[in-house]
């Protein structure tokens, strides 16, 4: 005759078959977990990329903007300066059209007027 098995030892095999998956399913659950989570990451990471992008720009453009309102502040400025500060010549030297063109060494000059 065929023994039975004991009822607690089967009790405890199909205990073990159902609340404790096998290998494979604990595999595939993890592969999952994985995915969704590098999902969630890629997408955070392209977000991350995205804002900081948009940073930069707005940067760019602030930068951009403050050195054009701060040149056009300074033109009118740089543009009276010279008005004022144009001296009045007058001695009788003469211009520097006046002079011909250097050529050759700055003593060169020299040498030639001084007559030897």
């Amino acid at each position: 005759m065929r023994e039975e098995m004991p009822l607690d030892r089967l009790e405890e095999l199909v205990e073990d078959s159902v609340f404790h998956p096998s290998p494979c399913k604990r595999h595939r659950e993890r592969v999952l977990r994985s995915a969704v989570r590098a999902a969630v990451q890629q997408k955070i990471s392209r977000r991350m990329i995205a804002v900081a992008g948009a940073a930069a720009l707005v940067l760019g453009i602030g930068f951009v903007v403050v050195r054009i309102a701060t040149s056009s502040s300074e033109a009118p400025a740089d543009a009276a300066m010279p008005a004022q500060a144009a001296p009045v010549e007058t001695t009788n030297t003469p211009t520097p059209a006046a002079q011909p063109p250097q050529r050759g060494s700055m003593g060169e000059g020299l040498y030639r007027t001084s007559g030897l």
